[in-house]
């Protein structure tokens, strides 16, 4: 590294566990050193546990779908909250799963997909961070929004690869 380089500060990943992650104990990956439930904009996130990795980083879990049971279905997690309580606790990177069924015949359960493009089939729920509007502006826009860009793996798509 060059000199006069500053260093970044290491990426603080959050994972959303989906599909069934009720039923996983964070514990039995790594020693949980926190627990933290935060009240934000847009409602309570879920719990969040802070799990210590072998090499000192820290790392965020969250079951979107509640602890220990089926709590919310997928048209009822608060994605807002979550993704705001995910910054507030200092995350820079999200890593999540889903299950969506057969997207290709040739895919296993355990397979892991990084997309090269997303496609976003999200209905029924907000898709912005920032205020509704007027119902007689329907069509306005807010910048309150995340920019998905043209290309979204050119950022996640070697960080989940490595992963």
């Amino acid at each position: 590294m060059p000199p006069n380089t500053p260093t970044l500060p290491a990426p603080v990943v959050v994972i959303f566990g989906g599909t069934a992650a009720y039923e996983i104990d964070p514990g039995e990956f790594a020693p949980i050193v926190a627990r933290r439930r935060l009240t934000t904009p847009y409602g309570t996130s879920p719990l969040f546990y802070q799990l210590q990795t072998a090499d000192g980083r820290a790392v965020w879990f969250s079951s979107r779908h509640g602890e220990d049971t089926l709590a919310r279905s997928a048209r009822f997690v608060n994605h807002r909250a979550n993704i705001w309580a995910a910054r507030a606790l200092g995350g820079t990177h999200i890593l999540s799963w889903n299950g969506v069924g057969a997207i290709n015949p040739r895919l296993r359960v355990g397979d892991m997909v990084v997309p090269a493009r997303l496609l976003d089939w999200t209905r029924n729920r907000q898709s912005s961070f920032g205020p509704t509007p007027h119902p007689s502006r329907a069509a306005a826009r807010t910048i309150d929004h995340i920019n998905q860009g043209d290309d979204p793996r050119q950022a996640a798509q070697p960080f989940a690869a490595d992963a």
